[in-house]
């Protein structure tokens, strides 16, 4: 259930602006786990989404 979230800490505010998630549950941020990595996504596509939707400034908060 978290696994949205190693893909897109800060996801909650995008679902809650009506957007998809980034996460394409791969599983690319699980298996590393086993090992004790930390948990974080390793989608090529997915990692370089998220750095194009926070620059654009998607989890920003609208006052």
């Amino acid at each position: 259930m978290a696994r949205p979230f190693y893909a897109e800490p800060r996801l909650g505010a995008r679902l809650l602006a009506g957007e998809d998630a980034l996460c394409r549950s791969c599983n690319n941020c699980t298996a590393p786990q086993v090992t004790g990595a930390e948990g974080r996504c390793r989608t090529p596509e997915t990692v370089r989404e998220r750095a194009r939707v926070t620059d654009e400034g998607v989890y920003e908060r609208q006052q």
